[in-house]
């Protein structure tokens, strides 16, 4: 429930900015930008969708969010695996995450035969998070 949350909420943001997006759902779709979920992604239907874009000379790049998943999740979502059949297709392929360690990216590499990537590391501005900090006493309760 909380991947289908994320994708309704993603959408919402996307669409706010004006950009023609939807979600694949076993169907084509004529959007700019189409999201989807990895389980969905791994599957033959969405690979034939890819391969028309491809053909069709539609198909710009395929973007990851939150990539340190396919490493740190594999454990339990097995669509992780899979995920290197999408390499097949001849595409830039971007990677995003604010929280992918070396060794993660080291993981990742190997399990998508990624080579020669370049690594962008910069700060981001989120303007709808903050930090507070409060010092406080310590004590201790005496037995």
């Amino acid at each position: 429930m909380p991947l289908i949350t994320l994708k309704s909420d993603l959408l919402r943001k996307v669409k706010e900015m004006k950009i023609f997006a939807s979600v694949y759902e076993k169907k084509k779709s004529a959007d700019k930008l189409v999201l989807v979920l990895i389980e969905t992604a791994v599957s033959s239907s969405f690979h034939l969708f890819l391969m028309s874009l491809h053909a069709e000379n539609k198909l710009n790049r395929i973007i990851f969010d939150e990539c340190h998943l396919i490493v740190t999740a594999a454990n339990y979502r097995d669509s992780m695996h899979n995920l290197k059949k999408l390499r097949l297709i001849i595409t830039q392929f971007v990677f995003l995450s604010a929280t992918l360690s070396v060794s993660v990216l080291q993981e990742m590499n190997k399990m998508l035969f990624l080579l020669n990537n370049v690594i962008i590391r910069a700060s981001t501005v989120r303007h709808n998070i903050a930090y507070l900090v409060k010092q406080i006493t310590l004590f201790v309760l005496e037995e």
